[in-house]
């Protein structure tokens, strides 16, 4: 937990995501369900950039949980099975 939170203080929690193209530029996307569920929960969505991994340790400092938001679907063929 971090050293200048107070007991009144809501936590912080790290969301990963993806990126996606809004009007042709590469952004950064995330559910809004997955940022609802965390304000539900009492705590501070704080959206994670994918791509940084330099900056990993950066974003666990500042958050207190991290909430993994998924990805694309993996294609079955890739492990032998067939798709549902």
């Amino acid at each position: 937990m971090r050293g200048w939170m107070t007991s009144m203080a809501k936590p912080m929690i790290g969301i990963t995501s993806t990126i996606a193209l809004h009007n042709k530029i590469p952004s950064v996307d995330v559910h809004e369900k997955y940022t609802e569920a965390v304000i539900n929960a009492g705590g501070v969505p704080v959206i994670i950039p994918i791509g940084k991994p330099g900056l990993a340790s950066s974003w666990m400092a500042a958050c207190d949980g991290l909430l993994l938001s998924s990805g694309e679907d993996i294609d079955p063929y890739l492990y032998q099975a067939e798709p549902l």
